[in-house]
């Protein structure tokens, strides 16, 4: 699971690779803070659903996410 504000004191960050680390949850302000992320990867892990708490903090991106039949591979682009 990735915890609420998990990242608020890194707010610097522009790519964030969190790929296969076996998340099967996101706290609804996870990514809260992250204001200069361009690049999430959340690829190969068990990760069901985003909710739309989560998408808030991310509003100018773009969520592109493909599955396939042992994975989950979704990345978020900054579209601005």
């Amino acid at each position: 699971m990735i915890r609420q504000k998990a990242f608020y004191e890194n707010s610097e960050l522009e790519w964030l690779h969190l790929a296969n680390n076996n998340i099967s949850m996101i706290a609804g302000d996870a990514f809260s803070g992250l204001n200069q992320l361009r690049f999430l990867n959340l690829e190969g892990n068990q990760i069901k659903a985003i909710g739309a708490r989560v998408l808030a903090h991310l509003s100018r991106y773009k969520i592109i996410r493909g599955e396939t039949s042992t994975a989950c591979a979704t990345y978020i682009f900054n579209v601005n």
